[in-house]
């Protein structure tokens, strides 16, 4: 069990034809996309548990309380809801093609990931696009929960942690990312500075380069 999906009002039946689509994909992936999604699984067990709240992440102090359901107290974990346990759930399909003027590619109306046959072997790119899907496919309520959980974690790590979200996150470099990349949010930008710690990069490498977000 992990967290609930947010579908953002998708009707029963594009569900249905984006398992289709999914499916499909599965059966005629390329060599190269085999390889990409083994990739995505591992960085995903990895270095996503927080984000299919593991009990074994950072939010584990959430995942405690109870709640009454039929007369009963139980945790997260023991009430049913519509979860996703991996990113591979959310029907998202990783393409690699070319792409113009652009490192990765998120189309979250038509849900692909697309990485170029360049970017293969970039981690940091991957790992870029793998927080935009988590963002779409996860419920507001948990993301609020894991930017409170990634600030106390990174604060304790990054010492001008504050200057490095207001250099990413005021309104003048959102507003300009929005027309020219997608949105770039703190949530995103925390996460992507947890990447950067527990990779090893310099801060700012899985956040930064030319890349393309296309909303629904």
């Amino acid at each position: 069990m992990t967290t609930i999906s947010n579908f953002k009002g998708i009707s029963a039946k594009e569900k249905v034809k984006f398992q289709e689509q999914y499916d499909l994909w599965m059966c005629n992936r390329t060599q190269d996309e085999i390889e990409l999604y083994d990739l995505i699984i591992e960085y995903d067990e990895k270095l996503f548990k927080d984000f299919t709240f593991q009990r074994e992440s950072l939010i584990t102090p959430f995942l405690k309380g109870k709640t009454k359901v039929n007369g009963k107290w139980v945790t997260f974990y023991e009430n049913p809801h519509e979860a996703i346990e991996s990113i591979t759930d959310s029907l998202y399909r990783f393409l690699v093609a070319d792409l113009e003027d652009a490192e990765g590619l998120v189309k979250h109306p038509t849900r692909t990931m697309t990485i170029p046959l360049h970017n293969l072997g970039r981690k940091d790119v991957i790992l870029h696009e793998m927080i935009h899907i988590y963002e779409d496919v996860l419920h507001p309520m948990y993301k609020e929960i894991l930017q409170h959980c990634l600030y106390v974690r990174l604060s304790k790590k990054i010492p001008d942690l504050d200057t490095h979200i207001l250099e990413r996150c005021n309104l003048a470099i959102l507003h300009e990312n929005a027309i020219d990349g997608g949105y770039h949010g703190p949530l995103f930008h925390l996460k992507s500075l947890d990447l950067d710690c527990r990779c090893r990069f310099n801060l700012g490498t899985v956040f930064g380069g030319k890349r393309i977000e296309e909303q629904g």
